[in-house]
């Protein structure tokens, strides 16, 4: 048998015990594992099953995955992305959408600080959503803005997303994460735009003004100095990366220390607090790392197959323009994105889709921006919109139906960043290429 339709049979079965429920990190092992067994035998398959854990869970370079959550995480625990949201609502809360925007705003900030999605949120879930409904804004739009806002932690570094491309392509993790900066600020400043645009359009979505923000200057420059360490943190982790001082590993090292300080100086340190953090940080690296075993075990069956070379060999014959090709790329990415979570999507088909990009001359940091942003889209469209699942999940009183209804804006957006970065690859490019 061919060993390139073995690698798609491969595929194919991975993709169906996906569906059928399989843990997405357990269903790469096994596939990978078969697969290898059938190329190279089964001792080899053994061999790589007993080197692959150790060799990925004792790596350094791996280092910068668990050092990020576990700063996030002491970053919630310690209040201090509560104090984040106490100014934008005070800054913001008295323009028509400006809780929404607010939300975006703080969402962007809290993704500086954790690079992932889900805990944003769950947080605005629990911390914004009352404020929203007690002002009468309309409860779908309220929804859908938090589904959305927590996209932006998939973009925005350090992102999760990046580290994962950068491991699994062999990119600059240090350049990815700076490569988001600048899209990351694009993304936000069009999701501003679009709540105002909605809110002009259908008044009824937002209240035009709302008792209880009348907060004078001195509260606003107030909230705003009980923040100035949560942005020189900011600044620090990837200032220090961008400038050379610290790899990204130290820099997410340095970030936990800061952020440890920080706690302990406005006390609020607690002992429950440190130990949750520890607990939920355990937790969400074990998941990541058993997704990344996986998918190493995995990507070692199809590289044995030469599917992906047999594939960018065939979509090359094709003649069609780079675009093109690129756009049917796209496509693929955000149906799979419909039917898959974030990590799951990129150590899937990254893999095969990268060796195709680059042979048709595109950026490698720059795809990884845009994988990631497809990756964001996944995130809150049906049927898998993880995003929209822990809004509804947090909230109960909103149907998942109203919610995905009220996240279509902000798709479109997203679509429109996409387009926008491929037409002007060097808002992606400019910050990575200026580094030493």
């Amino acid at each position: 048998m061919d060993s390139t339709f073995i690698g798609a049979i491969g595929c194919i079965i991975l993709f169906v015990l996906i569906f059928l429920g399989l843990d997405v990190g357990f269903a790469m092992l096994a596939v990978g594992f078969v697969g290898i067994g059938i190329f190279s035998g089964l001792d080899a398959g053994i061999s790589i099953l007993n080197i692959t854990p150790y060799a990925t869970a004792s790596s350094y370079s791996f280092v910068v995955l668990p050092l990020f959550i576990f700063m996030g995480l002491l970053a919630y625990e310690g209040g201090l992305v509560t104090d984040l949201f106490d100014v934008f609502y005070k800054l913001l809360g008295n323009l028509r959408g400006g809780l929404a925007m607010a939300v975006i705003i703080w969402c962007g900030f809290f993704s500086a600080m954790t690079g992932e999605s889900l805990s944003a949120s769950i947080i605005m879930s629990k911390i914004a959503y009352p404020e929203m409904k007690k002002f009468n804004y309309n409860l779908k739009f309220s929804a859908g803005t938090i589904a959305a806002g927590g996209t932006l932690g998939i973009l925005i570094p350090p992102s999760n997303g990046f580290v994962l491309y950068g491991i699994i392509t062999g990119t600059s993790i240090g350049k990815l994460l700076i490569a988001g900066i600048l899209p990351g600020i694009l993304l936000t400043l069009l999701y501003l735009l679009c709540i105002y645009v909605l809110v002009k359009i259908k008044p009824s979505l937002a209240p035009a003004k709302s008792v209880g923000f009348e907060f004078s200057l001195i509260e606003k420059l107030k909230g705003l100095q009980a923040t100035l360490p949560v942005f020189l943190t900011f600044l620090i982790v990837l200032g220090g990366i961008y400038a050379g001082i610290f790899t990204p590993m130290e820099s997410a090292a340095v970030g936990v220390i800061l952020v440890i300080v920080i706690v302990l100086i406005k006390r609020r340190l607690k002992k429950k607090n440190f130990f949750i953090a520890c607990k939920e940080s355990i937790q969400s690296v074990g998941m990541v790392f058993l997704i990344l075993i996986g998918a190493l075990v995995f990507n070692y069956f199809i590289a044995t197959s030469q599917l992906p070379m047999k594939l960018t060999e065939y979509v090359l014959s094709l003649n069609l323009s780079q675009y093109m090709i690129f756009a049917l790329v796209v496509v693929l990415l955000l149906a799979l994105g419909c039917v898959m979570d974030v990590p799951a999507m990129i150590v899937l088909t990254i893999p095969i889709l990268f060796p195709i990009i680059v042979k048709l001359g595109f950026d490698p940091i720059w795809f990884g921006v845009i994988s990631v942003i497809i990756s964001e889209a996944g995130a809150i469209t049906p049927p898998v919109g993880m995003n929209v699942y822990v809004v509804a999940g947090t909230i109960k009183e909103i149907s998942l139906f109203d919610i995905f209804s009220g996240i279509w804006p902000y798709f479109f957006v997203l679509c429109f960043t996409i387009l926008v970065l491929t037409i002007f690859p060097n808002v992606c490019l400019f910050l990575p290429n200026q580094m030493k």
